[in-house]
């Protein structure tokens, strides 16, 4: 900073010392000679020539940083800065008083506890006043016939019947003669017409086996009939086999089962000869 100052004295000063010698040229005056400056001053000269423009100095060396200025305009708020990281939790505080304030809405119901234990039986209580008798009420609709129930008793039929000595059927369309009842439930089998009379409406059932020989050359038809009307048949072509069949058959009160030969006699072996009849389930 200093060099550039002398410099710039040292330029001003070979101006000035070039500009007054050629003054005094101009003038005609001896540069030596001094003029009193308060009352021998002379007329002004005429201006000089300018000078030529010095040659620019090179630049000087920077100064020494100056001192802090004074407080400025407050600039513009910056932008906030990123969340720093989540702290450390802080310790516990005390506890503080109890605040008075309003009773909050109940909140929901919780979970049902155990069952406990069974608690003492209490003594028993005073025995309450008699109510006051209720008026009649109105009487209600019939209700619906219920279904047919059970029997009072289960009623049965069953018989079962056999030959103990040799028949002969001499005729058609006889009865085969039983003279043994082995089982005779209700008493529905006649020995004396060897026929069955039904007492109990219902569906029954029948079986019969004979075993003997024929009393002709022909061969025998032998027939479970209800009524006079046939509703089982047999007949063997041999002279010695048994016949036999069974059937089911629906009866009312009053009809009447037998067993009846055609086409000649039977000789019937002893106890060879059997009819069985009973009731299945009653109507």
């Amino acid at each position: 900073m200093g060099f550039r100052y002398l410099l710039h004295f040292l330029t001003s000063l070979l101006l000035l010392t070039t500009q007054v010698l050629h003054s005094d040229a101009q003038s005609g005056t001896n540069p030596t000679v001094q003029t009193c400056n308060s009352c021998c001053q002379g007329q002004p000269g005429q201006s000089g020539i300018p000078g030529s423009a010095g040659i620019p100095g090179s630049a000087g060396i920077p100064g020494n940083n100056g001192s802090p200025g004074r407080d400025g305009i407050p600039g513009r708020d910056g932008i906030n800065g990123r969340d720093g990281l989540k702290g450390d939790p802080g310790f516990k505080g005390d506890k503080g008083e109890v605040g008075i304030g309003i009773e909050g809405v109940p909140g929901p119901e919780g979970p049902s506890g155990e069952r406990g234990e069974p608690g003492l039986r209490g003594l028993p209580g005073k025995v309450g006043p008699i109510g006051l008798r209720g008026e009649v009420g109105m009487e209600g609709d019939k209700g619906y016939r219920g279904s047919k129930g059970e029997p009072a008793g289960l009623r049965r039929s069953a018989f079962s019947v056999q030959k103990t000595g040799s028949h002969t059927a001499s005729r058609d369309n006889a009865a085969f003669i039983f003279d043994e009842a082995r089982v005779n439930i209700g008493g529905h089998f006649d020995l004396s017409s060897s026929r069955f009379t039904c007492q109990i409406q219902g569906t029954y059932f029948f079986t019969f086996s004979l075993y003997g020989l024929y009393a002709s050359s022909q061969t025998p038809h032998v027939m479970l009939k209800k009524d006079g009307n046939i509703i089982a048949y047999t007949r063997s072509e041999t002279g010695s086999l048994p016949m036999c069949s069974s059937t089911m058959v629906q009866l009312d009160v009053g009809n009447q089962v037998w067993i009846e030969f055609s086409h000649g006699g039977f000789d019937c072996s002893t106890e060879k000869c059997q009819f069985s009849g009973y009731l299945v389930y009653e109507d």
